[in-house]
């Protein structure tokens, strides 16, 4: 059972996902079988840590 929310945990799932630096500083994420899954960060690292 999760800790956090409360739900069995059923299996790990893994995506593909796309790094695009901005010319304006960060990156975007996306994921591109989950349209709509985007997130922003300033560092590869702090997307990598991103839920």
């Amino acid at each position: 059972m999760c800790a956090m929310c409360g739900y069995a945990k059923m299996k790990d799932l893994r995506f593909c996902i796309l790094l695009r630096r901005e010319p304006e500083g960060g990156y975007t994420v996306t994921v591109p079988t989950l349209p709509g899954c985007i997130t922003f960060g300033e560092t590869i690292d702090e997307e990598w840590d991103s839920p």
